[in-house]
C-alpha cells in the first residue's frame, strides 16, 4: 500500500481510488452509508474515501451529496431539520444519518476528501478538524474557490487542499498558453494562485467539461509540475480508467472501487 501524505498519489503505476460517495456499485448498496463505506474499503488497497458535508438546520454536520436525505420514508431535505428530527428517519437499509462527527471517528487512519457542499458547511468542517494531530490525512475541497481558502487560512498548511471553480480555471487557463511548461513559471510565481503557492494543493476535474476536454497529456504534466496532483471524477469505465492511467493522472473518484481495484492488480 502507498503511503498518504495530504493527498494519495499513483502507486504501482496505477492511479489510486478514491471511493466516491463510498463506491456504491450496485443498485442495493446506498450511497453515503456507512454499509457503502464499509464494503468500499473491504477491497484491498483502498484507503481513500470521498464524500460531502451537508448541514442541519441546528448546525450539524451531515454525509450527504444532496441537499435531501434519502430517506426511506421520502426525500427530507437537511437544512430544514434539526439532527433529532433527521435521526426520526431511516434510510432504505435501515441505517440512521451519518453525521461528521462520526464519519472522522469511524474512519481513521485513512484519506477522507471532503468537500464543504453549502456555505453553512464551512463553519463545521472547520470547527470539526481544528486541533486534530492528523490533518495531513485530510483533502479539503468545494466547487467555491471563496469556500477553499477560507479553510486553508483556519486550518493551515497541514491539510490539503482542492482547488475551487475559479482557481482550476486558473490553472487551465496557464496551461492553455504554455506557461507552466516554461521554465520561468513555476510554483512560486506571481501568475499561479496563491492557494497553490502557499498550500499543498490538487485539482480535483472531469476529463471533459462542457464538450471540452480538460484532462490531457500535457494538462497532466503541466499541473505535475506545479506540484499539482490530479484527480478526475467519476471514472466508472474500465476504458476510461486505463486511458487517464496512461496520461499518468494521480487518483480517480470511482463508483466502481470493485472493479477498478482488479485491474490495478
Amino acid at each position: 500500500m502507498c503511503a498518504l501524505s495530504s493527498f494519495p498519489r499513483r502507486c504501482a503505476n496505477s492511479p489510486a481510488l478514491l471511493a466516491h460517495r463510498g463506491s456504491a456499485q450496485d443498485s442495493q448498496t446506498i450511497e453515503n452509508s456507512r454499509e457503502a463505506f464499509d464494503a468500499a474499503l473491504s477491497w484491498a488497497g483502498t484507503r481513500c474515501l470521498e464524500s460531502d458535508v451537508q448541514v442541519t438546520r441546528d448546525g450539524s454536520g451531515v454525509i450527504s451529496h444532496d441537499t435531501h436525505w434519502h430517506s426511506s420514508q421520502g426525500d427530507i431535505e437537511i437544512a430544514s431539520v434539526t439532527w433529532d428530527e433527521l435521526c426520526e428517519y431511516r434510510l432504505p437499509n435501515q441505517e440512521p444519518p451519518l453525521g461528521l462527527a462520526e464519519f472522522l471517528q469511524r474512519y481513521p487512519d485513512i484519506y477522507l476528501n471532503l468537500d464543504a457542499k453549502v456555505p453553512a458547511a464551512l463553519d463545521v468542517v472547520i470547527s470539526q478538524l481544528r486541533g486534530r494531530k492528523d490533518l495531513e490525512r485530510f483533502g479539503l475541497g468545494s466547487f467555491s474557490t471563496r469556500r477553499v481558502w477560507k479553510m486553508a487560512r483556519a486550518l493551515g498548511k497541514e491539510p490539503g487542499y482542492l482547488l475551487g471553480r475559479g482557481d482550476i480555471a486558473h490553472v487551465y487557463a496557464l496551461n492553455a498558453t504554455g506557461a507552466t511548461t516554461s521554465k520561468t513559471v513555476g510554483k512560486r510565481h506571481w501568475l499561479v494562485p496563491h492557494l497553490v503557492r502557499n498550500y499543498r494543493c490538487a485539482l480535483a476535474v472531469p476529463e471533459t467539461f462542457h464538450g471540452i476536454t480538460v484532462v490531457t497529456p500535457r494538462f497532466v504534466a503541466g499541473a505535475h509540475l506545479l506540484g499539482l496532483p490530479v484527480y478526475v471524477w467519476t471514472v466508472n469505465d474500465d476504458a476510461q480508467y486505463r486511458r487517464l492511467s496512461a496520461m499518468g493522472v494521480d487518483a480517480v473518484y470511482t463508483d466502481i472501487v470493485q472493479t477498478l481495484s482488479q485491474i490495478e492488480k
